[in-house]
């Protein structure tokens, strides 16, 4: 898939064989948390040491891009560099340790050691020695799951509290420099179709610091962060229409659990409401329902 992409530029084989084996892990993850019952642990074992056998878990075009050499295409295991795809994947393997670690050390407890090093040695390591957004490769545009998966990779498994010192503020610095970039006033720029890429690693990253912090750390009341998660309110008409910037359609498919989740978290009632009015209202359309009444 590598080499397919410095010849022809698609990355499609790649993203695919990347999302299936991902998928996975989070269904015999959540299948495991379901069932206990040991049904899923060679299956759950199988796909987490694939995952920490490949050799690089950054996209093709970010891996050119880092090493800069368009000769050599394959990835460079000791390349420390991060993109949205290495992060991502740090960050579900984070949460499969946090939820079936004892499903894991039930086949081997090398299992985790291994997941440990891989990520320590792909995501933490470049993070934390890298200066400003050096450690991080591929779009801008990504920065902020990219920072929200280091943050999931470094508060799991980071044992040193010198070293999770350092990277927590590192996070929070780089954080605060990224949401100067975006407007003040909660607006996303591409619109509501973006509001997803942008607003769900913002709260996450929110979340755990609240959460690592017990409380103490509540960015939910900043301003900017709850007109960002009440945007898709601010920009709803009626009926599942809604006043998109550019291009987009005006009815954009919002993942309706998502917005009641974020509405959740930031104590957004109105959010909340939103988010169950869309969830019935694409089951009403699923069945064939019509919901325009004039």
């Amino acid at each position: 898939s590598y080499i397919s992409f410095s010849r022809a530029g698609i990355a499609a084989d790649y993203e695919k064989n990347r999302r299936i084996r991902r998928e996975m892990l989070r269904d015999l993850v959540i299948g495991s948390c379901v069932v206990p019952d040991g049904r899923y642990d060679m299956k759950l074992a199988d796909v987490v040491w694939a995952i920490c056998e490949e050799s690089s878990w950054v996209s093709p075009a970010n891996n050119l891009s880092a090493q800069g050499r368009g000769d050599r295409p394959l990835p460079d295991a000791d390349q420390p560099r991060v993109d949205r795809s290495a992060a991502e994947t740090a960050c579900d393997l984070a949460l499969t340790v946090q939820m079936v670690s004892s499903r894991l050390d039930a086949v081997s407890p090398q299992l985790i050691e291994r997941i440990v090093r891989e990520v320590d040695r792909r995501v933490i390591r470049p993070f934390r020695t890298l200066a400003g957004t050096v450690w991080m490769c591929g779009p801008k545009g990504d920065a902020m799951r990219c920072l929200s998966g280091c943050m999931m990779a470094f508060l799991t498994f980071e044992e040193s509290s010198q070293y999770r010192w350092a990277c927590a503020g590192k996070a929070m610095n780089l954080f605060d420099r990224l949401l100067m970039a975006l407007p003040a006033d909660g607006s996303i720029p591409g619109g509501v179709d973006d509001w997803a890429q942008i607003v769900e690693p913002v709260i996450d990253i929110v979340m755990m610091a609240l959460s690592v912090s017990r409380g103490s750390v509540d960015m939910r009341r900043e301003k900017q962060i709850r007109l960002m998660a009440h945007y898709p309110v601010f920009c709803h008409m009626a009926q599942g229409w809604f006043l998109n910037a550019g291009a987009h359609s005006m009815r954009t498919a919002l993942p309706a659990a998502l917005l009641y989740r974020m509405g959740a978290y930031v104590q957004d009632e109105a959010l909340c409401d939103l988010g169950v009015f869309l969830s019935r209202t694409q089951e009403q359309e699923a069945r064939g329902g019509n919901l325009l009444h004039f």
